[in-house]
């Protein structure tokens, strides 16, 4: 019986030593990443680098889904960006997301037209946060959190604590956007406030940049502690446009001061067609 045992190791060993001589005599190397579908192409995304996969066999991806992990043989690969490279197998090794992928590499790839928003649902009418411009600037202040609420457009969803929904502010031209942020200390009576900070890093949205974006604008209250709050996914389906807001820490006290956040996120005004209704909800 062990003898048995022992032919049929040494047969294993002998036909995987086979294949890597194999595969080294061809240049052909194994790697894995995570998978991502894109428009007209497959890729595998190595250390934060997008390689676009061919193949002879077009059913060898069908079954992956964006963000699984994957095992693949290929050739050497050609250092673009994207990179390209030829696949002879594919392995999926585990499930995974679209969260998984580096949302700067899907931002990137979004920019250049590899991918569209269609190619990164989350869910139905769900995207991730990759595909918007994103900048946040947090600041202690003391301020009329009545008169933020009243001003919202989402004012109608903000009764009682900032407990489920944060208020947003749209803009649809510089002017606008430039007499928010411009009167934001005056307006909502900040005692003690960072705004400048934030004036500072949206600086780089000016009068073109509204020519086919919009802006809106959260104003995160998180009272007293250091609680923060991200941009974790965008609902929209053409009438309804939803920022889902994931906590990532929760306030642990060490002062008595309110601590607030304003978060810009730019969206192309092509994506938000003809949304009427604008909020943001925290999610679970």
């Amino acid at each position: 019986m062990k003898k048995k045992i022992l032919v049929i190791v040494s047969v294993i060993v002998c036909v995987v030593a086979i294949g890597v001589f194999i595969l080294a005599g061809k240049n052909i190397s194994p790697s894995v990443g995570q998978y991502l579908r894109a428009d007209n192409s497959d890729m595998i995304i190595l250390d934060n680098s997008p390689i676009v996969m061919s193949t002879r066999n077009d059913n060898m991806f069908e079954k992956h889904e964006n963000g699984d992990k994957i095992l693949v043989f290929h050739d050497g690969i050609n250092e673009s960006y994207p990179g390209s490279t030829g696949v002879y197998l594919s392995v999926k090794l585990a499930d995974g997301h679209i969260s998984d992928i580096s949302e700067t590499v899907l931002r990137q790839l979004y920019e250049m037209g590899w991918i569209s928003s269609e190619d990164l649902l989350v869910s139905e009418n769900e995207y991730p946060s990759a595909l918007f411009d994103i900048k946040h600037a947090w600041s202690h202040s003391t301020f009329d959190t009545e008169k933020i609420k009243i001003a919202a457009d989402n004012a109608e969803m903000l009764n009682g604590e900032y407990n489920y929904h944060f208020p947003v502010f749209k803009f649809d031209t510089y002017e606008s956007f430039r007499d928010f942020l411009d009167n934001y200390d005056k307006n909502f009576d900040a005692g003690y406030s960072d705004a400048e900070d934030f004036r500072e890093k949206l600086k780089d949205i000016n009068e073109e940049y509204f020519n086919e974006n919009a802006v809106i604008i959260i104003s995160y209250y998180t009272g007293s502690g250091n609680t923060s709050y991200n941009v974790d996914s965008v609902y929209s389906d053409g009438e309804i446009f939803r920022l889902n807001i994931a906590k990532h820490s929760e306030g642990q006290g060490g002062t008595s001061v309110i601590t607030s956040c304003l978060c810009a996120v730019g969206v192309e005004k092509t994506f938000l067609g003809d949304c009427n209704s604008f909020d943001a909800v925290l999610v679970e």
